[in-house]
């Protein structure tokens, strides 16, 4: 399947969506895990961190984590789309169209959200996060539902993660 022309047709992009309603996103409707997310960083008392967000969609996350105070920012996606929009509504954060499999470099925080269902090979993809990991690794997914969804490849719930 053609996972890039897949997800740039499926998902809202940030061309689609108004400034102000991302900025609503950002300040109103941040999504729980996002904030658990934060959370978890912000216990490292470490402002300077070097994070990257895997499948970083818009940048939401991102764009929070910038509010917050962390300036060294990398999001990587397969979407072009996803990127380029990225790019035009936060400039000073790194957004890089490539696959997790192309990381080279290490970070202090690797965060995947809601990208581990879609992986193929998911036990190879945290092997490889973990290995660019100097401190953190942050993976939410959804848990026994979203079996009619075509793009997850698989369906995780208590017993199998």
């Amino acid at each position: 399947m053609n996972w890039e022309k897949f997800y740039d047709d499926k998902f809202m992009t940030v061309e689609k969506l108004k400034i102000e309603d991302y900025n609503k996103l950002l300040t109103e409707n941040l999504p729980y895990r996002f904030e658990w997310i934060i959370n978890q960083i912000n216990k490292l008392n470490n402002k300077n961190l070097k994070i990257l967000d895997i499948g970083c969609n818009q940048g939401i996350l991102l764009s929070a984590l910038k509010k917050e105070g962390y300036n060294n920012l990398t999001g990587i996606d397969v979407s072009k789309t996803e990127i380029k929009h990225s790019k035009t509504i936060n400039p000073e954060i790194a957004f890089k169209y490539m696959s997790y499999k192309d990381i080279k470099e290490n970070y202090d925080v690797i965060i995947a959200t809601e990208v581990l269902e879609h992986i193929e090979d998911p036990k190879d993809f945290i092997k490889k996060i973990f290995t660019h990991s100097n401190k953190l690794v942050l993976i939410t997914t959804p848990i026994g539902f979203n079996h009619n969804t075509p793009e997850h490849l698989h369906h995780f719930d208590v017993y199998n993660i």
